[in-house]
């Protein structure tokens, strides 16, 4: 398997653009909060 630097960055910049998505839709629908768990917010992406 090839390795391939700056992944990690690209991945984030991902979920953080689905989070966004995520959140406005929420609200659209009537969500008055969040909440996001799990490694994402403790600033570790994981490479899968």
């Amino acid at each position: 398997m090839p390795i391939v630097f700056g992944f990690s960055n690209h991945r984030k910049n991902l979920l953080e653009k689905e989070l966004s998505k995520f959140s406005t839709e929420s609200k659209q629908l009537g969500a008055k909060s969040l909440g996001v768990f799990g490694d994402y917010p403790l600033g570790n992406v994981l490479l899968l």
